[in-house]
């Protein structure tokens, strides 16, 4: 069980990492934000998915931890542009994009 937690942690975070390498966040905050939340999502789904795995392997673990980081990053995600959007409505203009 702990290995398979440690498993989980660090496939998550990694997962959170290699998010914010790919989006080119470049601020120490944000890497460590997505790092957090991989392995947060990763926990998550391994607790929650595991006993439903028939044949628990290092593969199954690693396939509920990945996919568990990666919903809760995309959740994450889907939040923070909603949040964006009511911020700043639907008429606010960037002052890159002007008309």
């Amino acid at each position: 069980m702990i290995g398979n937690l440690m498993a989980w942690l660090i496939v998550g975070g990694l997962i959170g990492w290699m998010v914010s390498m790919l989006l080119r966040t470049g601020r120490r905050e944000l890497v460590l934000v997505h790092i957090a939340l991989g392995a947060v999502g990763a926990l998550l789904a391994g607790w929650l998915l595991s006993p439903l795995v028939a044949a628990p392997s290092s593969l199954a673990a690693f396939a509920v931890a990945s996919l568990g980081a990666a919903a809760l990053l995309l959740v994450a995600a889907i939040a923070a542009l909603i949040r964006r959007a009511r911020l700043h409505g639907p008429h606010h203009h960037h002052p890159a994009h002007r008309p």
